[in-house]
């Protein structure tokens, strides 16, 4: 099972990216009323551990002032999002409750 890593200000994702910065990080931004991402958080909890074995996840859960100013700093208005970030940079976004395939190639991408 994939680890998660819940980040619940700027500090702690501050700190999040900045472990291991040459990898690449995936965060998820949702809230727990949310269907979509509840299926979004399974599929990532389910994926392939060798084939993200060099990638870190982290969960950002809109549920407070501290999260929501954090989701707005990267202009996020829909849920779910993920962000893929390496080196401090978003080098893209997704949206929606996307399949494994789709992580996977996303992966891919940005592992390029």
């Amino acid at each position: 099972m994939i680890n998660i890593r819940k980040i619940n200000n700027r500090d702690e994702y501050n700190s999040f990216i900045d472990e291991e910065k040459e990898k690449l990080h995936i965060v998820k931004f949702g809230a727990d009323w949310c269907g979509p991402c509840k299926l979004l958080e399974k599929t990532i909890e389910n994926l392939d551990n060798e084939k993200t074995n060099d990638v870190l996840f982290g969960e950002v859960e809109i549920c407070d002032d501290a999260t929501e100013n954090l989701a707005a700093e990267f202009g996020i208005s829909n849920i779910p999002v993920m962000l893929y970030v390496i080196g401090g940079d978003v080098k893209g976004t997704t949206k929606g409750a996307l399949r494994a395939n789709d992580i996977y190639n996303k992966i891919n991408e940005f592992k390029q």
